[in-house]
């Protein structure tokens, strides 16, 4: 039994015939319209009624209507939330074909929509039509396959029954889609019902389902995509994590071993390194805490840190301060990047005898600083302030320079810079160090004693280092210099992290800046990382934090599309009063992107430039679709324009409502 659903359409060639000359001008009218309405395209799809999982269902497709020749293609299949269930974007799905038949296998109960596409291939230019959004509904309750739901539910039981902490639920379900799920390289089953019901699925398949799974079990989720790929942002007892199922999936060969949690709990810093579209934290998703990652949390990490550090050992009881420890290790780079990257966290993180270290990793060897633990001098008889006399005894060291012998329990000057900021001839706490730091970094210049007590008070006092570090690189003195972006991003990595910039670094971050975002975002995401926060423990004071008020802030992905409808649209860069208006307009849900866009668009500064047809078509290619128009493409459009078809708005509205602007959209991850 068959189920067919037609629109049709009906001619009244007989009422033309007996009404003959005799016929009103209004009736000509009317019959005119309705023969019209009978080469209307039109599309209907035919298919069984009684549905059943696990047995693959044909969809018949037949056009009416045009020329009488034409091409097929699904258009979409998505759940009842109106999520993808079948991915239309690739290979044979995301083209018109000869077919006029579709097959596809349900494995999970519950309600879906299908929508086909017809082409009329006789039509210049191509007249095209879709059946309706939900025209075409798909309703399944199979005892013997539970809905997507169900499964959820579940599967995050038997977790909860397990597990008590966020780290072991999320390990738990991150393993058990390990278990059930298989890649889909056909990239096909794009929804959680892939991975879920199919045991198959692309990267965003993974990706929903074990958002689904997290969300069950009370873990908030985030999404996060670079290189044409989708992963996970997990929040774990409060902190944000990167975890990404699918390529710790690696298959049956690498079952059981370290590579299945590989890509479980990093940070922004390491993830960019894996996935280079990474570039810049995805906004409300920070992740700069390592400290759940899978092989921190477990401990396994120390399999690889071990040996390192009874090498350190040796070097630190030898005097060493600065030393370089050569990796040598045959992973391939990329996994290398992220297992000695958790390695010098590690190390920087352990406990040393009398002395703190800070470990990085580049280039097959692993970076270390040692700073020596010595006894702070506050004044007294602690010490010498200058001359070369011997100092015995437990003493606070020789501070003024000079070629002093430093025997016994001492803290002296073994050659190496103890924090001294210009002629003071004083040893500087942990706190005025720092300050001297930011004094020689962000300003370029030494500091008087008396501006370094100040900021120690103040840190004693309750301010943090983040709070300081503000003080310095938004103060007047600063400002006076009108650094552009680059020198701005270079004082951030010297003050910030105590190391000159990396090419690659420094320019993500002028890059930042350029698509819209404020310098204090850009300061903010310096301190919320590592280094910035071992710099933090080396001097023991706290890292802190600052706040973001500002709409363009709020969201860096929005931020970027609004600033690219300036350039595309407006031919210029943005302002910030106008970067602000439209961002907020986006964060608070008050306009939708098309809405944006044609703000935009219509705007008078737009509109006076009073562009030809022919421009405003191919302005609307770039500004939409992110790309050059094709010469049929803008043929067609200016054709319609010219000829009176169209007006202006309506063709915005034929491109803001594509696929193709909500692809674009899609790219920015909104």
């Amino acid at each position: 039994m068959r189920k067919i659903r037609t629109i049709i359409g009906t001619v009244l060639c007989a009422m033309v015939l007996a009404l003959g000359n005799r016929m009103p001008v209004m009736a000509e009218e009317v019959v005119s319209e309705e023969l019209k309405a009978a080469d209307t395209l039109n599309l209907t799809v035919s298919y069984p009624s009684d549905i059943k999982c696990g047995e693959e269902v044909t969809f018949k497709l037949l056009a009416t209507g045009g020329s009488g020749t034409y091409k097929y293609r699904i258009a979409s299949l998505t759940d009842a939330q109106q999520n993808f269930v079948y991915d239309i974007s690739y290979g044979s799905n995301s083209v018109y074909g000869d077919s006029d038949e579709f097959k596809f296998t349900f494995y999970a109960s519950g309600t879906y929509y299908i929508r086909f596409g017809v082409m009329d291939m006789g039509s210049t230019p191509y007249q095209t039509k879709t059946t309706g959004l939900l025209e075409y509904p798909i309703v399944i309750n199979d005892p013997n396959y539970p809905s997507v739901e169900e499964l959820v539910a579940n599967v995050a039981g038997e977790c909860e029954k397990s597990c008590s902490t966020d780290f072991d639920k999320a390990v738990w379900l991150h393993d058990w889609i390990l278990d059930h799920a298989d890649y889909d390289y056909t990239y096909s089953y794009c929804a959680a019902e892939g991975v879920l019901a199919r045991g198959k699925g692309t990267c965003e398949s993974y990706h929903r389902a074990y958002v689904m799974l997290l969300n069950k079990v009370g873990i908030p989720t985030g999404r996060i995509a670079g290189n044409g790929h989708v992963w996970t942002a997990a929040q774990l007892d409060g902190k944000w994590y990167q975890i990404d199922s699918t390529w710790d999936d690696m298959g049956a060969s690498y079952k059981g071993t370290f590579y299945e949690h590989l890509y479980f709990g990093l940070n922004d810093d390491i993830m960019k390194l894996v996935h280079s579209d990474h570039t810049q934290p995805v906004a409300g998703y920070e992740c700069n805490s390592l400290e759940e990652n899978y092989f921190i949390k477990t401990g396994e990490i120390h399999q690889w840190s071990d040996p390192f550090a009874e090498k350190i050992r040796q070097k630190i009881a030898a005097g060493e301060t600065g030393f370089i420890l050569a990796v040598n290790s045959d992973l391939p780079e990329s996994v290398a990047n992220v297992i000695y990257r958790l390695v010098a966290y590690e190390l920087s993180s352990e406990s040393w005898t009398n002395a703190t270290l800070s470990a990085s990793y580049d280039n097959q060897k692993l970076t270390c600083s040692v700073t020596v633990k010595t006894p702070e001098n506050n004044g007294g008889d602690n010490g010498n302030s200058g001359g070369s006399g011997s100092n015995d005894g437990n003493n606070g060291g020789n501070t003024g320079g000079g070629s002093g012998s430093n025997d016994s329990n001492n803290g002296g000057n073994t050659g190496t810079d103890n924090g001294n900021s210009g002629n003071t001839g004083t040893t500087l706490t942990g706190k005025q160090r720092f300050a001297s730091l930011l004094y020689e970094n962000a300003l370029g210049r030494s500091a008087e004693q008396s501006e370094l007590d100040y900021w120690a008070q103040e840190l004693t006092n309750g301010r943090t280092g983040a709070e300081v570090a503000y003080g310095f690189l938004f103060s007047e003195e600063f400002q006076n210099h009108n650094y552009n972006n680059a020198d701005y991003v270079e004082h951030l990595y010297l003050s910030l992290m105590g190391r000159a910039s990396d090419t690659d670094g420094k320019a993500g971050w002028v890059k930042t800046l350029e698509n819209g975002a404020s310098r204090l975002y850009v300061f903010r995401q310096f301190i919320n990382s590592e280094e910035f926060q071992q710099l933090c423990n080396t001097y023991e004071i706290q890292k802190g934090d600052v706040s973001l008020t500002e709409e363009r802030d709020q969201n860096y992905n929005v931020t970027c599309f609004v600033a690219r409808n300036y350039t595309q649209f407006l031919s210029r860069n943005y302002d910030t009063d106008g970067l602000n208006h439209w961002c907020e307009a986006i964060n608070h849900h008050t306009q939708s992107m098309q809405e944006i866009a044609y703000g935009f668009v219509f705007s008078t500064e737009c509109s006076n430039k009073n562009l030809s047809n022919t421009e405003y078509v191919k302005m609307l290619y770039r500004g939409c679709f992110d790309r050059e128009g094709d010469d049929a493409g803008i043929s067609d459009w200016t054709n319609a324009l010219n000829s009176g078809m169209m007006d202006r708005t309506q063709v915005f509205w034929g491109f803001a409502n594509s696929q193709e602007f909500a692809n674009m959209v899609e790219s920015y991850h909104l």
